[in-house]
């Protein structure tokens, strides 16, 4: 067993195209170094065992999306020094030894990288918000807000729960993880709600440095928004995107928690995948 395991849930593929990218996807975490811990109802992981897949299916209780306070369960119940979690969709550039010198610089310690996405061999980089988060698992939160994994705010949330903890964190400038395009399923109702419940949860942490940026009239407010239309140009008050903006210039703060982690990237290309 690998002292690093990335932890996933993962949809059942409906096609074998989907089928063939999601093994793509998990052969590159295993090339990297790391155990594969997949989080799903036992519906699901039925479904799935027949395709032998290289993960170690963590069985809940009932089906449905997993709540990240499930996936945190899942790595406190296993005897790993570091863990990360990271979309299913997603695909790690071939680093050598990526996971050991991960783990070498961990200790005490969070991070996370954005990914890029690719849209026929064109990359873009997504930085307001992020995919992939490495971890020492001694520092996990208690908590999870009721979110589950892909919801939207989640990713600004977790990270953002390791530095209100004091936790030293860092954003991983170096390019490391590739995301091939879909059409975007996000619901506005569940951005708004969830964004109102992260506000929620940083009114509580006022030290935190988000907290600072945002407007004086803004700060005793309960709620940022009102539920209306669900397109992004209906009633979303510009509260929350503000937020939303500041979270992620915190989180990508000038330098100041930034590292481009050259030991990653030794005798490595710097942005295309390894064939």
């Amino acid at each position: 067993m690998s002292a690093f395991s990335l932890f996933t849930s993962i949809c059942p593929p409906q096609n074998p195209d989907v089928l063939s990218y999601l093994r793509e996807c998990l052969g590159s975490w295993k090339t990297a170094g790391f155990d594969i811990v997949a989080v799903n109802g036992p519906t699901e992981c039925a479904a799935m065992e027949p395709l032998k897949l290289p993960v170690t299916w963590h069985r809940l209780p009932r089906d449905g999306k997993p709540l990240i306070g499930n996936i945190l369960a899942a790595i406190r119940s296993r005897p790993v020094g570091f863990a990360g979690i990271i979309n299913a969709d997603c695909q790690l550039i071939a680093y050598p030894d990526l996971a050991e010198n991960l783990a070498r610089n961990l200790s005490g310690r969070a991070a996370f990288a954005h990914r890029f996405d690719s849209d026929n061999g064109a990359l873009k980089p997504m930085l307001w918000g992020f995919d992939a988060f490495f971890f020492d698992t001694t520092l996990l939160s208690s908590s999870d807000l009721g979110f589950a994994i892909g919801d939207p705010w989640w990713d600004i949330w977790f990270p953002m729960s390791f530095e209100i903890a004091g936790v030293p964190i860092e954003t991983i400038d170096t390019p490391l993880v590739i995301h091939r395009i879909h059409p975007i399923r996000w619901n506005w109702l569940r951005w708004i709600a969830n964004g109102n419940q992260f506000w929620a949860w940083l009114q509580e942490h006022q030290t935190t440095p988000l907290f600072g940026k945002i407007e004086p009239a803004w700060r005793e407010q309960r709620r940022l928004s009102r539920v209306g239309r669900t397109s992004p140009g209906g009633s979303c008050h510009p509260c929350l995107r503000r937020i939303a903006f500041d979270a992620a210039s915190v989180l990508n703060r000038h330098g100041e928690n930034r590292r481009t982690w050259p030991q990653l990237r030794t005798f490595a290309p710097m942005v295309s995948p390894a064939s």
